[in-house]
């Protein structure tokens, strides 16, 4: 159970790019561009800028079932792990599972993380 968690976990940053490719570059800079010309028109008009609404597109949809069925089952490896231990199954079977499941859980934070980790680092070498 919690393998299967955690390939819940670590699956969608592995397959949904590959499905769903981000858009280009330039698009996504025009999007910027356009968000901050709204954003100084409505400060010099003295308004509220409202930032328009997106859609959830498919690959949102996507990232939301896989983190619901990494928890789900994450919960349920360290739930099944527990009961084992109060069973007098076998320790270290038990243990892995409680670990595999709460690896899971934590999983999308951890890779969230090296992100942040690894952008900082980054922009430490382009600094020095």
């Amino acid at each position: 159970m919690g393998v299967v968690a955690l390939l819940f976990a670590i699956l969608p940053a592995l397959v949904l790019p590959m499905i769903y490719p981000a858009p280009p570059i330039e698009e996504r800079a025009a999007e910027a561009v356009v968000n901050i010309k709204d954003r100084v028109v409505a400060k010099l008009k003295k308004q509220e800028y409202q930032s328009p609404v997106k859609p959830q597109n498919e690959k949102d949809r996507w990232y939301e079932v896989f983190r619901w069925a990494a928890a789900v089952f994450g919960s349920l490896a360290i739930l099944l792990g527990t009961v084992g231990i109060v069973r007098k199954e076998p320790v270290r079977i038990c243990i892995s599972a409680i670990g595999l499941g709460t690896a899971a859980i934590v999983m999308e934070y951890v890779l969230g993380v090296a992100a942040l980790i690894f952008a900082i680092a980054l922009f430490a070498g382009f600094i020095t």
